[in-house]
């Protein structure tokens, strides 16, 4: 005998999430969905800071296809960034710690090109919050997005 209720079972059996909670995982699937659709297309960028479209106007198709290791890397950066930790990134630069996940000057352009985009997108959404977000949902955006982008990668493959 089949039962009426089955199929609306993961609906009555789901716990309340706080807001916060699904807002932090919304911006992450975002930041999954840049990650993937990377390198953008030419006519999706709207161009903001004049030094990044003179550094890369018509070569965002260059640009590599980001794996696991590059958003692994972009997402140690954004996290220093995000806690002001200049030092930290700096020595990642410096000391060429980065060349395991960006091994080309190409690979290098799209990590600094997702730095500014990633820190900026998340800055704007914690402004379009107006105070709902702090900068450690923020970290916990990062980190979320990390993890979702390696899951999806261990489902792709």
């Amino acid at each position: 005998m089949a039962w009426w209720w089955k199929r609306y079972e993961p609906i009555l059996e789901a716990r309340p999430r706080a807001g916060e909670d699904v807002i932090k995982d919304l911006i992450g699937k975002e930041l999954v969905d840049l990650y993937e659709a990377f390198p953008p297309a030419e006519s999706d960028i709207s161009w903001e800071d004049a030094a990044l479209e003179r550094r890369f106007r018509g070569r965002l198709a260059e640009l590599p296809r980001l794996d696991a290791a590059m958003v692994d890397a972009l997402s140690r950066i954004v996290a220093w960034d995000l806690d002001h930790e200049i030092d930290a990134i700096e020595h990642f630069f410096r000391n060429e710690l980065h060349r395991q996940a960006a091994p080309t000057p190409a690979h290098l352009d799209a990590l600094h090109f997702l730095w500014r985009s990633v820190v900026e997108h998340l800055y704007a959404r914690k402004e379009e919050c107006r105070g709902i977000l702090k900068r450690q949902d923020l970290l916990d955006i990062v980190e979320r997005a990390r993890e979702r982008y390696a899951a999806r990668r261990v489902l792709v493959t």
